[in-house]
């Protein structure tokens, strides 16, 4: 890195500069925001009152008009005129001359029919001091073409009031116009035609209002520049501006006033809406250029930067004399601090200023002397510590081969673990295959039913349980039941209770009196805390009758084929069996139809939470069957599946939820029966 040695003195000009270059534009830039905050108030305060002024004055004046034409149209011999032409009698044209006050000066006056065809008329056009009057009825027609909308609705019999700009090939004026319909009075309904006036807003009001000024007026309508007081250059210079300005640009100046560039200098901008009437829509602008604003911050900036510059020479001056008095003593420092560096602590300070200097060089001989003291400590010190090291690398070696025999003893611990543990999980394995096989085919068809079944268990081995059995030719038993908590344990009382479950449906009990024996075995069984929910069908092969009772189990799903309905199959009373030693348990019977479907689960997918502990719920998995009722067993379960993994954002197969996840899907529909053996009771499964 490159450095740069420069002396005391003149680091402290430089530094001096830099002061004076910080303060200046400090300076400036306050003086230049102050300036221009109170010129932004001044010309924003005039604005407000002008542009109220100017509405105030506009809407006046359109109003003057509008009452004077209701006044003319309501001209009997006008109204004559008109009804003489619609009969076909010529009649002399110049009817304006016959209205009253024909003398007065009138800037826009039409006259037409009651097709739109203009009769007589007189539009003066204004460009500065000059003018022109137009009087040909076939020039007015094609001047007032854009007008044509608003005339149409004159005709119907509307008064209508707006702006427009009217253009010829060497001037523009942006006019307000009222026009009323000239009405028959002998049947009052009849439109004999319309009487237009009008008066430029551009050339009478803004010129004369802002007479004197240095302010100027521009007139939007449709989102396009019409008409300035301006020239007819800078007209179209300034239509050129706005058509390119950014809308956000246009939507400020509505609001406050804003700076624009026109005519390469800035201007200040104020908008405001036309007096609205009809459907004419518009703007007017006022503008004063910002030019002799920034020419007299341009000046007061040059006469700060001058008087900055004198009195920065002299400060200099100033700068030199006291820089002489301080570089002195302070080279001298510097020389005496050289010396101790390199080793020399006897150095004598002569520094005789009886100031603060003084005073620095005996504290820098003094600390020489304290420096050369504490150098012979630290040898002293450093030759104990390299005896302290001697000792300490051989306690080091001591403890290092004690900590070596006990990472040995702990690897010795750790292997036996593991082979501990791979005997504990080949254990399990062998736990959830028995439990598997006491379950019966996931895929079975019988009797005009198709079962199909799903059974993701939390661990090794798993609590949930369920069966279809027969143990006669006209009954079939249907169950399905979730042990509480979950491992080996959940499926050590997962066995007990299918065993029982077998037994009590060999007696062909009902639903209600097998879930009663079935509690009053179990809660003498079952610890404390234990328990199991059951549901638990019986279907009358003949009849398709279904009588079914639940203890404390999810509901199951009945999807009725010719209804397309959806019901949960619950009943009123049933604790979990083992919870209490007498509980009543209610049943409840419907009738099975052909294509009907039912599905029985565990609580494990309803209560599944999502990373924001929210449950998947019953609602999603009703929603889910009826979007997919007309799909194959098949298909239905691995639809759940998927949107059970989908909402917990992670596999099954990989990463198991917290609790076991049990499906049992049956479809019923009309069987091709055979006559059924009835000397055995018969079993759903292949494997037991």
């Amino acid at each position: 890195m490159l450095r740069i040695k420069l002396p005391f003195q003149i680091k402290i000009y430089i530094l001096l500069i830099l002061l004076y270059v910080l303060l200046i534009h400090f300076t400036t830039s306050q003086v230049n925001s102050l300036v221009s905050q109170r010129f932004l108030q001044d010309h924003t305060q005039k604005f407000e009152g002008l542009k109220i002024l100017f509405h105030n004055l506009l809407g006046s004046k359109i109003q003057s008009i509008e009452n004077e034409a209701f006044l003319l149209a309501d001209h009997n011999p006008l109204r004559n005129a008109l009804a003489q032409m619609e009969n076909a009698v010529e009649e002399k044209s110049y009817l304006v001359q016959w209205l009253p006050g024909g003398s007065k000066r009138r800037e826009l006056i039409v006259i037409t029919d009651k097709t739109g065809r203009v009769i007589d008329g007189s539009i003066t056009m204004k460009t500065g001091d000059q003018s022109t009057t137009i009087q040909d009825s076939k020039s007015i027609q094609e001047i007032l073409t854009p007008w044509r909308q608003q005339l149409d609705l004159v005709l119907l019999g509307h008064e209508s009031i707006g702006y427009i700009k009217i253009s010829t090939a060497k001037r523009n004026n942006l006019f307000a116009i009222a026009s009323v319909p000239i009405i028959n009075k002998q049947n009052g309904q009849d439109i004999l035609g319309a009487i237009s006036l009008g008066f430029p807003v551009d050339q009478s009001m803004a010129k004369d209002l802002l007479r004197g000024s240095l302010l100027h007026v521009g007139f939007i309508l449709d989102n396009r520049l019409v008409a300035t007081t301006f020239g007819i250059e800078k007209t179209i210079e300034f239509s050129d501006a706005w058509d390119v300005m950014p809308r956000e640009k246009r939507k400020e100046i509505m609001y406050k006033a804003e700076e624009i560039d026109l005519f390469d200098e800035p201007y200040l901008a104020y908008a405001n809406p036309l007096p609205t009437y009809g459907s004419s829509r518009g703007l007017y602008i006022i503008l004063t250029s910002l030019k002799r604003a920034y020419n007299f911050l341009d000046q007061l900036n040059r006469s700060i930067i001058g008087i900055s510059l004198i009195m920065m020479l002299v400060a200099l001056v100033i700068a030199y004399y006291l820089s002489k008095r301080i570089t002195a003593p302070v080279s001298a420092l510097a020389d005496s601090v050289s010396q101790i560096a390199k080793g020399n602590y006897n150095v004598d300070m002569a520094i005789r200023t009886g100031d603060e200097f003084e005073v620095l060089g005996k504290e820098i001989q003094n600390m020489a002397a304290t420096i050369e003291k504490r150098n012979q400590e630290i040898k002293n010190y450093i030759q104990q510590i390299e005896g302290w090291n001697k000792e300490l690398e051989s306690k080091v070696t001591e403890r290092t081969k004690d900590l070596e025999e006990k990472n040995y003893r702990l690897r010795m611990i750790s292997e036996e673990l593991g082979r501990a543990y791979a005997r504990i999980d080949d254990e399990l394995k062998i736990v959830g295959e028995l439990q598997k096989r006491l379950l019966p085919d996931r895929s079975f068809e019988w009797e005009g039913m198709t079962f199909r079944s799903v059974y993701i268990p939390n661990g090794r081995a798993g609590g949930d349980y369920y069966d279809y059995l027969s143990p006669s030719p006209n009954k079939l038993y249907i169950l399905i039941a979730d042990v509480s908590g979950h491992g080996t344990p959940a499926a050590f009382i997962m066995g007990i209770a299918r065993a029982m479950a077998h037994t009590l449906i060999d007696q062909q009990l009902s639903p209600q009196n097998l879930l009663t024996q079935l509690n009053i075995i179990l809660s003498k069984t079952l610890q404390s805390g234990e328990f199991i929910t059951m549901f638990l069908g019986c279907l009358d092969l003949e009849t398709y009758r279904f009588q079914y009772a639940s203890a404390g189990h999810q509901p199951p799903l009945l999807l009725r084929s010719q209804s397309g309905e959806l019901e949960e199959l619950g009943v009123a009373h049933g604790l979990p069996l083992g919870v209490m030693n007498e509980a009543d348990y209610d049943q409840v019977a419907i009738m099975i139809n052909p294509g009907d479907r039912l599905l029985l689960y565990t609580d494990g997918i309803v209560e599944a939470f999502n990373e924001d502990k929210n449950p998947y719920g019953i609602e999603r998995l009703l929603s889910l069957m009826k979007k997919t009722k007309n799909v194959s067993p098949d298909d239905l379960l691995e639809s759940i599946l998927e949107d059970l993994e989908e909402y917990v954002q992670h596999p099954l197969d990989i990463e198991p939820l917290e609790d076991d996840v049990t499906l049992l899907l049956i479809d019923f529909y009309a069987p091709e029966k055979s006559a059924p053996d009835t000397s055995t009771s018969i079993s759903l499964r292949t494997d037991a």
